[in-house]
């Protein structure tokens, strides 16, 4: 009889690749400062990536009885699986593909029940890499810092939309020495009440803000080939062969599928992404739901005449209400208090602090002195 054993160095190599390969940021309730990166492949020169941040990926959802994940395998549908990086990635794995989807040719064919087709329908979701830097509650709420952890984000057309309206307002908001961050809004926990809103933010697309190089060198850590943020190389861990697209339609559970895990992150993401909510969610009209989000609050020497001045203007508007303007920096929502509060100049600094797990240090205030006592006594 065989021996029955476990290949270790297999394990290892799936192990890891799920760790890096499925851990997707969610969006959480509220609204959360972002940092989108640049590119992760510089080099890249092709279709439909080259040029760009983002990696479109066509995928199917509620595949077989097991209402599984599966990226389309269809060449016209998804180009992105004939890119020659994914390409030679997919190799390693010893997966080949012929440019037929296994999904698209059962729904094409009449093999699916209506309801069936309807859910599994292609439609296509957005790679970013993406570093969140700041949470708060609601738009009247005080930012609360996050130590820097560059992440990767699957989202749906709203968010999308969004992000893209960012960058055609306030250009390469991805520059190291020049960022932009962006604010996403969410509303809702479930797929029925999910909506979300994407903005920029004020100060710093009045000033864009210069990274600091620890933050930057996590980054390109990230980033780089293989990394964690290599969104190529995360691509290609979702893809299934089209054998294992087979039997997730026939309803087969699969041995060696080490995308699981993958696939459960996403589809949490996916149907909390209210993308169904229809495209009215999507902030068209850019700087009305900006001075509504309050994004103000990131950049405490934003404003371009009153740098000096500031430090007493973030007092002015106490009850946080946003009905006053007190600092005439145009901001209508009056989150200006917040800035002492998270210390937002120096917050580079400190998100650089909390990369390298240290806590920033505070100057200690100086003793006061004591008033020299009179000598020779009373004074008669």
């Amino acid at each position: 009889m065989a021996k029955r054993n476990v290949n270790m160095k297999k394990m290892k190599k799936s192990y890891n690749d799920q760790q890096r390969g499925g851990d997707f940021w969610q969006v959480p309730e509220g609204d959360t400062l972002v940092y989108i990166h640049p590119p992760c492949r510089p080099d890249d020169e092709h279709e439909p990536t080259a040029g760009t941040n983002f990696i479109p990926v066509a995928v199917h959802y509620g595949v077989g009885s097991q209402s599984g994940m599966a990226v389309c395998l269809d060449y016209d549908n998804n180009p992105v699986v004939e890119h020659p990086f994914i390409k030679k990635l997919l190799k390693k794995r010893g997966i080949k593909l012929n440019g037929n989807c296994p999904v698209d040719t059962k729904i094409e064919d009449g093999k699916m029940g209506d309801d069936a087709a309807d859910r599994a329908r292609v439609q296509t979701r957005y790679l970013w890499g993406i570093t969140p830097i700041a949470q708060r509650p609601d738009p009247t709420g005080k930012w609360q810092k996050i130590a820097p952890k560059p992440s990767v984000a699957f989202v749906g057309k709203t968010v999308f939309d969004g992000i893209m309206e960012v960058f055609f307002e306030c250009g390469d908001i991805t520059d190291f020495d020049a960022a932009v961050y962006v604010i996403i809004n969410r509303e809702g926990m479930k797929m029925t009440n999910t909506k979300y809103k994407v903005s920029a933010d004020l100060r710093s697309a009045k000033k864009p803000k210069k990274l600091k190089k620890d933050l930057v060198a996590m980054l390109e850590k990230a980033m780089k080939e293989g990394g964690d943020c290599d969104l190529f190389r995360i691509v290609s861990n979702l893809v299934k062969s089209p054998a294992e697209v087979e039997a997730l339609l026939t309803g087969i559970t699969l041995d060696n599928d080490d995308d699981d895990d993958e696939d459960e992150d996403i589809d949490e993401d996916i149907d909390e992404d209210g993308d169904e909510d229809g495209d009215e969610d999507i902030d068209e009209d850019g700087d009305e739901d900006i001075d509504e989000d309050g994004d103000e609050d990131i950049d405490e020497d934003g404003d371009e005449d009153e740098d000096e001045d500031e430090d007493e203007d973030e007092d002015d508007d106490e009850d946080g209400d946003g009905d006053d303007d007190e600092d005439g920096d145009g901001d209508e929502d009056g989150d200006e208090d917040e800035d002492e509060d998270l210390g937002i100049d120096d917050l580079d600094e400190e998100l650089a602090a909390l990369a390298k797990g240290q806590k920033k240090k505070e100057t200690p205030k100086p003793k006061a002195k004591a008033k020299p006592k009179a000598k020779g006594g009373k004074k008669k």
